[in-house]
């Protein structure tokens, strides 16, 4: 299994939320975000939510970057436990070191946090 750890997500955490519950993802670790609420949030109760105070220290961590070399697409998977994913105008701060990063590679540089999510979780589901 994998977590998926949001950072500063707003707008668009309840589609992420949707996102998880459709992939089987057991448990969405929310850091400095907004609440899970409102129409779209109707997969309640398949993914457990919690939140943290901080981004994780432990191994195992994917970041989706825009500015990370590796292409997702590249990515071997074993290993990692969870995929960290910033808010589309604040992102994850470089100052943040995970073991691995990677990037979506798309013709539109910025895809919305659920796309991305969502294309990261597909390509975990291949591995």
């Amino acid at each position: 299994m994998i977590d998926v750890w949001l950072y500063r997500v707003g707008r668009n955490l309840n589609r992420a939320y949707r996102t998880c519950a459709s992939f089987g993802v057991e448990r969405l670790v929310l850091v400095d975000c907004g609440e899970v609420s409102g129409r779209l949030y109707s997969a309640e109760g398949r993914v457990e939510v919690v939140r943290a105070d901080a981004l994780p220290s432990a191994g195992g961590t994917l970041v989706l970057e825009d500015y990370a070399p590796l292409p997702l697409q590249l990515l071997a998977w074993h290993g990692v436990e969870r995929i960290v994913v910033g808010g589309e105008t604040s992102g994850i701060p470089r100052s943040f070191r995970a073991e691995r990063a990677a990037r979506i590679v798309s013709a539109k540089p910025s895809l919305t946090v659920e796309a991305s999510l969502a294309i990261a979780l597909f390509e975990w589901s291949l591995a």
